[in-house]
């Protein structure tokens, strides 16, 4: 779609960089969070998607400062166990990238250093587009 671009697929699912308010808003109310809200509209928002399009996990950053704000399931909670590990990895490219990771990446448990130590080294990771 033109409303969005596909940053990678990976086992069913793929991360997608939503590039439009409209939907930014769709986001925010499939995932029960501000998303989509005013302020988010020059937000760099991605989003995991499922084989059917559906949302699971949102990510706020900002490409231009190289942070990632926040990492949410819906409804502002952690993302589910088995969407953790697309999380991780999406996480680790970013650091590799130059990114730094603040707030949620720590505070929800997710993202362990030991964790990212290890994707860094062990898995080639190919991003298209960028992030």
């Amino acid at each position: 779609g033109t409303d969005y671009k596909i940053i990678k697929e990976i086992s069913g699912l793929k991360w997608v960089k939503l590039l439009t308010p409209k939907l930014k808003d769709v986001e925010g109310d499939v995932m029960g969070h501000c998303v989509g809200g005013e302020g988010y509209e020059n937000k760099d928002i991605y989003s995991l998607w499922d084989n059917r399009d559906r949302s699971h996990v949102t990510i706020e950053a900002d490409d231009n400062r190289k942070t990632i704000q926040q990492i949410k399931g819906k409804q502002n909670r952690e993302p589910v166990e088995k969407y953790q590990p697309a999380c991780v990895e999406f996480i680790a490219n970013a650091m590799l990238q130059g990114f730094k990771v603040q707030g949620d990446g720590e505070n929800i448990g997710m993202i362990k250093q030991e964790e990212v130590i290890r994707l860094l080294h062990l898995t080639t990771l190919s991003y298209r587009n960028g992030l």
